[in-house]
């Protein structure tokens, strides 16, 4: 969220501001990335999907940045046992704050 923060505070109107919103709309549904096979590559890759960025077309430099599916099944099962990690070496439970509401003087 941070980098996406980053990224959209740079590019506040014009074609940067609509890719963003695009890719901010679908990864809070079915997200960005699409798996397939690339012409003239073996096995199956995970890259860019053009219509969740807000393109009309594939976009062939999407394919070029493609990663391997194994390689990124690998990467996703590191990131997600590190978080699991950092969550439950968090430390002790954070208290619950009650605020009460202020009284009414009967006025």
């Amino acid at each position: 969220m941070q980098t996406f923060d980053q990224v959209s505070n740079r590019w506040t109107m014009g074609l940067g501001k609509y890719l963003l919103g695009k890719v901010e709309k679908n990864m809070q549904k079915k997200g960005v990335l699409e798996v397939d096979h690339i012409e003239g590559k073996d096995g199956n890759f995970v890259f860019i999907n053009a219509a969740a960025v807000g393109l009309s077309s594939k976009l062939s430099d999407f394919e070029t940045l493609a990663v391997k599916m194994v390689k990124y099944q690998h990467t996703l099962a590191h990131l997600t046992a590190h978080a699991k990690q950092k969550k439950q070496g968090a430390g002790p439970a954070e208290k619950q704050i009650v605020v009460n509401p202020p009284e009414w003087d009967g006025d």
